[in-house]
């Protein structure tokens, strides 16, 4: 046997170690299911690649509910089912290539629900499942869906109602997977949520507009989420109104009175007059509808004082409504006082009555005088003066106040004449004269008048032309006075003595010039 170079010694080495780790490492791989043929050493024909036959096993669990058929065919069951491919290449590696695709369909399933798969490579929009069975073992499990809305009833209010301002809203609701909550919406508002039947809420609305429209949503959910709704549209009124007419401050009960009330259509009305204030209703009177004219209840038998009147509204919707006016009862008349008139059937002594009349009454008076039916001035607390002739007269007062009360008086009188007197008049002369005989133009003169005897009163008058031109008193027999400032001219001047009670007039005549 030849000796080797130390180097070639170590190459035969390697190669050989070499050469039994790769056979070791293909007897590791091959499974045992693969078959192995090896070829004799003495077939000359041997020397081809040793081929491996793989297999996969796909199983489809349906949880016994619904069926799978596939494409290509293989699959098709309830329950459990499965199919094996298998794969022979020359490779002691198990293949990634040359694997059947299956299209998983399922059916059958519970109403409203779609399939669910597990263990799929994907899904497609049908829900179909796409699996390749590349695997020695691979499962796909199958489950439903539940995709079905709820139902759901919104029960109360109805569609197109009129509410107020709290409403109960109430809603029925039901679903397979079962119902998991109701919400009850305003305005797409959330206001409450219930979580057990039967479903229903109290909604609260009195912030709400009174007269708008507003929208009422029931929504349920089911427990796997899916929902649906209901809206109704209401008009809600939060509000109403009353009110009542004009009545006056004052008032008398000799005859009847009313008022005027005025409120929502559809409200109800009731009235009631009530003491201002103890608000205890008049005796005898109880409350009374009064849809649009309430009769006050005031009788001849009810006391003067101030009362209230009341009315009260109320609708179909809770809404409540007051109103009230104050009106002060008064029946009795003016004082009236008459001082300084003839007794009745008297006779009164002079040509002039002054009377005194004196009338007064919390809420005013208006008064009138009257002679012989002729209204004469008078005020209340005044003196009324008026003449009467000899003869039959009658004085008459009339009091009233602002609601009609009234008081009168009268008197019939005879107005006696005069007595006759006689008067003895004493004769005068009377002389007059100017200042001066003459005086310039534009200048005033002093005229001067003697009367005789020298005890007579009165006055003296100097005219020209009956044209006065001054007056003056007489004192001691004798009256002075100045003129006006004159043109030029003769001027002729009457003095006239008027003449008093005693005394006679007289005239007397002179003359002077202007130049």
């Amino acid at each position: 046997m030849p000796i080797l170079p130390p180097l070639f010694r170590l190459r035969a080495l390697l190669s050989t170690t070499v050469a039994g780790l790769l056979a070791a490492i293909a007897l590791a791989v091959v499974p045992a299911t693969a078959a192995h043929a090896d070829c004799p050493i003495n077939d000359p024909d041997c020397g081809g690649p040793v081929e491996h036959t793989y297999s996969s096993t796909l199983t489809v669990n349906t949880q016994n509910v619904g069926s799978v058929a596939s494409s290509p065919a293989g699959i098709a069951c309830p329950g459990t089912c499965s199919v094996t491919d298998e794969v022979t290449v020359p490779s002691a590696f198990r293949p990634t290539t040359g694997w059947t695709t299956y299209t998983l369909t399922a059916s059958g399933g519970p109403a409203g629900t779609t399939p669910t798969w597990t263990g799929c490579d994907s899904v497609d929009a049908s829900h179909r499942c796409i699996v390749t069975n590349d695997a020695a073992a691979k499962t796909v499990s199958l489950g439903w869906f539940d995709i079905t809305d709820p139902y759901i009833d919104l029960t109360s209010p109805d569609d197109g109602v009129t509410v107020g301002r709290t409403i109960f809203a109430s809603a029925s609701a039901a679903d397979g997977a079962g119902i998991k909550e109701v919400r009850f919406e305003v305005d797409n508002v959330v206001k409450f949520v219930d979580t057990t039947a039967p479903y229903s809420a109290s909604l609260d609305l009195s912030a709400l507009p009174s007269g708008s429209t507003h929208f009422i949503t029931a929504q349920a959910f089911d427990n796997n989420d899916n929902t649906s709704l209901m809206t109704h549209a209401v008009t809600v009124v939060t509000s109403t109104h009353v009110s009542i007419g004009d009545l006056p401050a004052v008032v008398s009960t000799r005859d009847p009175l009313s008022v005027a009330i005025t409120g929502d259509l559809g409200t109800t009305k009731v009235c009631s007059t009530v003491d201002a204030t103890t608000q205890d209703p008049i005796p005898g009177t109880m409350p009374v509808i009064c849809d649009s004219n309430y009769a006050i209840p005031f009788t001849s038998q009810t006391p003067d004082g101030d009362y209230r009147v009341v009315a009260r509204a109320s609708d179909g919707y809770g809404n409540t409504a007051e109103a009230s006016k104050d009106v002060t009862v008064d029946n009795t008349a003016p004082s009236l006082d008459v001082t300084g008139a003839p007794a009745d059937g008297s006779t009164f002594q002079g040509s002039t009555m002054t009377v005194t009349v004196s009338s007064t009454d919390p809420h005013g008076v208006t008064l009138e005088c009257w002679l012989d039916e002729t209204s004469v001035p008078c005020t209340p607390g005044g003196t009324v003066s008026v003449a009467v002739t000899p003869g039959d007269h009658n004085f008459a007062v009339h009091t009233t106040d602002d609601v009609g009360n009234d008081q009168a008086f009268k008197v019939n009188f005879t107005a006696a004449a005069p007595p006759t007197t006689s008067v003895t008049k004493h004769g005068t002369r009377l002389s007059a004269h100017a200042a001066h005989k003459t005086i310039r133009r534009h200048h005033r003169m002093r005229l001067i008048a003697t009367v005789k005897p020298r005890r007579a009163t009165g006055k003296v008058v100097f005219t020209r032309h009956g044209h006065v031109l001054c007056r003056a008193r007489i004192h001691d027999g004798r009256a002075t006075c100045r003129t006006k400032r004159l043109h030029h001219g003769k001027v002729r001047v009457v003095a006239h003595y008027l003449g008093s009670a005693h005394f006679k007039g007289s005239r007397a005549r002179f003359s002077f010039r202007v130049r």
